[in-house]
C-alpha cells in the first residue's frame, strides 16, 4: 500500500482503480493459507489464480517477492468490495487501546472479513514507531473458515508493519497469538511460498 496522511486519502488515491481491487476481490485471484508448523515456524502461502485482464500484476507481485505480495493482498482486501472504515473519535481510541482481545480464535468475529480504522491525527502522533513515524490506519482482515488474521498497520513514514496470527492450539486467543508474534515488519513478518495455479478469464 502507499502511505498518505490518513486511510481516507489512501481510499481516495485508490478510487480511479476500484474495478481492478473489484475484480481481484469478488474473484479471489489472492488467498493466504497457514501452512503446518515446521521448526516451530509457520509458512504462509499465497495462491495465485484467475486475475484475467490483471493477470499481469499478479505475475509482476509475486516476482517482486512476498512483501509485493501481502502488500496487494491487504491493498485488494481493503479496497475490493468497497471500503469499510472506522474513524474513531480520541476518547473512543484511547478506550479501545485499553481492551485486550481475549477471546478464542474460534470465537473471535469482525462485522466484515477486512475493516480499516484510522486513528484521529491527534492520538495518532503520539503513537510513533522508531524512525518517528505514527500510524494513519490499521487493516484487519479475518479468514473465517481458516481462522486466522492478518493485521497491518500503515505508518506515516512509509513503513508497514504486519502480523498474521495463526493459533498454535485449541482457544488460543487473539491476545495471546498477538503478543507471540509481535510486531513485525512486514518482510519479517511473512515467510510464503507461492503457488501459481493456471489463470482462467
Amino acid at each position: 500500500m502507499h502511505n498518505p496522511r490518513s486511510m481516507s486519502a489512501l481510499f481516495a488515491l485508490y478510487k480511479p482503480h476500484l474495478p481492478l481491487y473489484d475484480f481481484l476481490y469478488r474473484n479471489r485471484c489472492i488467498t493466504l493459507t497457514p501452512e503446518p508448523e515446521a521448526a516451530g515456524e509457520r509458512r504462509v502461502r499465497f495462491d495465485v489464480a484467475g486475475g484475467g485482464p490483471y493477470q499481469g500484476l499478479l505475475d509482476e507481485a509475486a516476482r517482486r517477492g512476498p512483501v509485493a505480495m501481502a502488500d496487494l493482498f491487504l491493498t485488494v482486501q481493503a479496497i475490493g468490495g468497497g471500503p469499510k472504515l472506522y474513524r474513531p473519535k480520541p476518547d473512543e481510541m484511547e478506550a479501545l487501546t485499553q481492551v485486550r482481545a481475549e477471546v478464542p480464535i474460534e470465537d473471535y468475529q469482525q462485522p466484515f472479513d477486512t475493516f480499516c480504522v484510522e486513528p484521529p491525527r491527534e492520538w495518532a502522533e503520539t503513537v510513533t514507531n522508531e524512525n518517528g513515524g505514527w500510524p494513519i490506519g490499521v487493516v484487519v482482515y479475518l479468514d473465517k473458515e481458516k481462522r486466522f488474521v492478518v493485521a497491518g498497520v500503515l505508518w506515516s513514514n512509509a513503513v508497514t508493519t504486519c502480523a498474521t496470527m495463526v493459533p498454535q492450539r485449541p482457544h488460543e486467543t487473539l491476545e495471546e497469538m498477538y503478543a507471540r508474534v509481535g510486531h513485525r515488519t512486514l518482510d519479517q513478518s511473512l515467510d510464503y511460498s507461492l503457488n501459481e495455479a493456471g489463470a482462467t478469464e
